[in-house]
């Protein structure tokens, strides 16, 4: 089935997401990253996995050029640890 106007995919050649206008396939972020988006994902004091930013950074370690290491949220309980991932200024 063809896409319909406002279909969403991630094109992973240019490591972006993508809306389909109803004829062609345009950048979701209008060219760039918008400012606020987060990327990759990591709890501290936790062995689950880490979702690394650009296939490369820790958040909990460091961020890309641009982006700024964040802990928000705290949690307690079954899941105690820090969660911190990098968003971008």
């Amino acid at each position: 089935e063809p896409a319909k106007e406002g279909a969403l995919v991630y094109n992973s050649e240019t490591n972006g997401l993508e809306a389909y206008n109803g004829s062609g396939w345009d950048s979701a972020a209008g060219g760039g990253v918008m400012p606020g988006t987060w990327c990759g994902l990591r709890m501290s004091g936790h062995s689950g996995p880490v979702f690394y930013c650009n296939k490369t950074y820790d958040p909990m370690v460091s961020c890309p050029s641009g982006y700024t290491s964040i802990l928000f949220a705290a949690m307690g309980g079954n899941f105690s640890g820090n969660w911190y991932t990098c968003v971008k200024n």
